[in-house]
């Protein structure tokens, strides 16, 4: 669900946390700019997804829980997609 940060700027809450599973996989793959490169996406983009500006697309969903190996899945990324996760 859509909401607005104190600047204004749409944002989207995933499980209860503002970004906090992309920031995770962010983690996991090295930094923004090799998961840019690992989706075929702009740095840019990849950076409006860990600031909450922008939602995981579904269809990166699947491409991001196979880069991960699973320690993110497509669950936790888009619960109103795929549904809740049971962790």
């Amino acid at each position: 669900m859509p909401d607005r940060n104190t600047q204004g700027i749409i944002v989207f809450v995933i499980g209860g946390s503002i970004v906090s599973v992309i920031r995770k996989v962010i983690e996991i793959v090295g930094d923004q700019k090799q998961l840019a490169a690992k989706l075929d996406v702009s740095p840019g983009f990849v950076s409006h997804m860990a600031n909450g500006r922008k939602q995981v697309p579904v269809r990166l969903c699947p491409k991001i829980e196979k880069i991960v190996e699973g320690q993110v899945t497509c669950s936790q990324l888009r619960p109103d997609v795929f549904g809740e996760s049971a962790a």
